[in-house]
């Protein structure tokens, strides 16, 4: 008979070093945009400053920050379901 519980899985720590690392990721963009770079924010630090170099930063971070993010989320449902059936 198989046990109500899932026996815990061993985490991958490779995968938790990139979800640790895009989510620093996604704090340091937005305080890019107060600074300067591209994007909309409710408060910046000048009011029409433009740095080129954050600009270029959050260019390049909104380009797969967020994808990723889905892409990983995506990947592990299937699984994360199967250990939880709904209800």
């Amino acid at each position: 008979m198989a046990s109500p519980h899932p026996t815990p899985t061993q985490r991958n720590a490779g995968i938790d070093l990139v979800r640790v690392l895009m989510t620093m990721l996604v704090i340091l963009h937005h305080t890019a945009i107060v600074y300067g770079g591209s994007g909309g924010w409710f408060w910046r630090q000048e009011p029409n400053a433009s740095n080129p170099l954050l600009v270029m930063f959050n260019a390049v971070n909104q380009s797969y920050f967020m994808g990723l993010f889905f892409l990983l989320a995506g990947y592990y449902t299937p699984a994360s379901r199967k250990n939880r059936p709904m209800k």
